[in-house]
């Protein structure tokens, strides 16, 4: 007779919490297109190269050791920009263009210049 497994609620959120976070491995371009909020971040860090074809097949870690920024506290940031968002990950262009457009105040400096 096969044991049936119970999986708690806690376990089932914990699980989808995990497979919505940003880990060390995801490239810069995946979680660009994946979170595009998290693109102001990415900014505010110094990597102003969000839009770069480098930035397509360059890790989180790799950014991080070449920018030499402190590795866990940028992926807790990216992963805090992603648990304050109420949607669901949008992808494609014109989700990009939609949060471009929608950028908080604290970003309006990068827009005049």
């Amino acid at each position: 007779m096969k044991e049936k497994t119970k999986i708690t609620l806690r376990q089932a959120q914990g699980d989808a919490e995990q497979r919505r976070s940003i880990t060390k491995e995801m490239t810069i371009g995946e979680v660009i297109k994946k979170y595009p909020k998290t693109a102001f971040l990415f900014i505010d860090y110094g990597l102003h190269c969000v839009g770069c074809p480098i930035a397509q097949d360059e890790t989180i870690k790799e950014a991080a050791k070449a920018h030499r920024l402190d590795l866990e506290k940028f992926l807790e940031d990216l992963n805090k920009v992603i648990e304050k968002s109420s949607t669901a990950p949008r992808t494609g262009a014109s989700a990009s263009r939609r949060t471009l457009a929608s950028r908080p105040a604290t970003h309006q400096k990068y827009k005049n210049t």
